[in-house]
Protein backbone atom coordinates (compact mmCIF):
# COMPACT_ATOMS: atom_id res chain seq x y z
CA UNK A 1 0.00 0.00 0.00
CA UNK A 2 1.55 3.69 -1.06
CA UNK A 3 1.01 6.92 0.93
CA UNK A 4 0.09 9.65 -0.90
CA UNK A 5 1.60 13.41 -0.10
CA UNK A 6 0.68 16.26 -1.79
CA UNK A 7 2.52 19.91 -2.91
CA UNK A 8 0.64 23.26 -2.01
CA UNK A 9 0.57 23.57 -5.38
CA UNK A 10 -1.61 20.36 -5.96
CA UNK A 11 -3.65 20.95 -2.75
CA UNK A 12 -4.38 24.78 -4.33
CA UNK A 13 -5.41 23.90 -7.71
CA UNK A 14 -7.06 20.66 -6.57
CA UNK A 15 -9.37 22.47 -4.05
CA UNK A 16 -9.86 25.96 -6.95
CA UNK A 17 -10.89 23.28 -9.49
CA UNK A 18 -13.41 21.17 -7.17
CA UNK A 19 -14.79 23.94 -5.79
CA UNK A 20 -18.34 23.92 -7.55
CA UNK A 21 -17.59 20.41 -8.43
CA UNK A 22 -18.05 17.49 -6.40
CA UNK A 23 -18.46 14.85 -9.19
CA UNK A 24 -14.34 15.41 -10.08
CA UNK A 25 -13.36 15.74 -6.59
CA UNK A 26 -15.16 11.89 -6.25
CA UNK A 27 -13.47 11.19 -9.54
CA UNK A 28 -10.09 12.72 -8.30
CA UNK A 29 -9.91 11.34 -5.34
CA UNK A 30 -10.78 7.75 -6.23
CA UNK A 31 -8.07 7.35 -8.79
CA UNK A 32 -5.55 8.63 -5.80
CA UNK A 33 -7.11 5.51 -3.65
CA UNK A 34 -6.97 3.22 -6.80
CA UNK A 35 -2.97 4.56 -6.92
CA UNK A 36 -2.16 4.10 -3.27
CA UNK A 37 -2.64 0.20 -4.64
CA UNK A 38 -0.84 0.51 -7.84
CA UNK A 39 0.37 3.78 -8.67
CA UNK A 40 1.93 2.43 -11.77
CA UNK A 41 -1.12 1.34 -13.79
CA UNK A 42 -2.77 3.24 -16.47
CA UNK A 43 0.13 5.85 -15.95
CA UNK A 44 2.60 7.32 -18.53
CA UNK A 45 6.42 8.23 -17.57
CA UNK A 46 7.40 11.79 -18.82
CA UNK A 47 10.27 12.96 -20.10
CA UNK A 48 12.54 16.28 -21.03
CA UNK A 49 11.67 19.06 -17.91
CA UNK A 50 9.29 16.76 -16.22
CA UNK A 51 11.84 13.59 -16.20
CA UNK A 52 11.04 11.41 -12.84
CA UNK A 53 7.53 12.12 -12.67
CA UNK A 54 4.48 10.63 -13.87
CA UNK A 55 1.04 11.36 -15.44
CA UNK A 56 -2.57 9.70 -15.06
CA UNK A 57 -5.42 10.92 -16.53
CA UNK A 58 -8.52 11.75 -14.46
CA UNK A 59 -11.24 12.66 -17.47
CA UNK A 60 -10.07 15.65 -19.07
CA UNK A 61 -7.27 16.34 -15.92
CA UNK A 62 -4.05 14.99 -15.74
CA UNK A 63 -2.28 14.40 -11.76
CA UNK A 64 1.42 14.47 -12.34
CA UNK A 65 3.13 12.30 -9.69
CA UNK A 66 6.03 10.72 -7.93
CA UNK A 67 6.69 7.60 -6.74
CA UNK A 68 9.64 7.60 -4.67
CA UNK A 69 10.42 3.96 -4.74
CA UNK A 70 11.04 4.51 -8.81
CA UNK A 71 12.76 8.26 -7.95
CA UNK A 72 15.19 6.60 -5.83
CA UNK A 73 15.92 3.39 -7.88
CA UNK A 74 16.59 5.49 -10.76
CA UNK A 75 18.29 8.28 -9.44
CA UNK A 76 15.45 10.97 -10.12
CA UNK A 77 15.63 13.03 -6.62
CA UNK A 78 17.86 15.86 -8.77
CA UNK A 79 14.54 16.27 -11.32
CA UNK A 80 11.90 15.91 -8.43
CA UNK A 81 13.31 18.13 -6.32
CA UNK A 82 11.49 17.07 -3.18
CA UNK A 83 12.82 19.26 -0.08
CA UNK A 84 11.73 16.26 2.13
CA UNK A 85 12.76 13.15 -0.05
CA UNK A 86 14.37 11.55 2.51
CA UNK A 87 11.79 11.45 5.32
CA UNK A 88 9.71 10.03 2.95
CA UNK A 89 9.57 6.40 2.74
CA UNK A 90 9.75 4.47 -0.46
CA UNK A 91 5.96 3.24 -1.07
CA UNK A 92 5.49 7.03 -1.26
CA UNK A 93 3.43 8.94 -4.06
CA UNK A 94 4.14 12.47 -4.14
CA UNK A 95 1.58 14.06 -5.89
CA UNK A 96 3.06 17.76 -7.51
CA UNK A 97 0.12 19.18 -9.36
CA UNK A 98 -3.12 18.52 -11.46
CA UNK A 99 -4.58 20.33 -14.53
CA UNK A 100 -7.14 20.26 -17.23
CA UNK A 101 -5.91 19.10 -20.53
CA UNK A 102 -5.83 21.97 -22.26
CA UNK A 103 -3.73 23.58 -20.02
CA UNK A 104 -0.76 20.79 -21.05
CA UNK A 105 1.79 21.10 -19.16
CA UNK A 106 2.86 24.61 -18.63
CA UNK A 107 1.93 24.90 -15.42
CA UNK A 108 5.18 23.01 -13.70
Amino acid sequence: MYIPFFSEDFKKHLEKLTKRDNILKNRVMNRIEDMKIDPFRNSVELTYELKGKRRVKVGDYRLVYAVCEECRKKGYEKFNQCYDCKLKPDNSIVFFDIFHRSKGYDLL
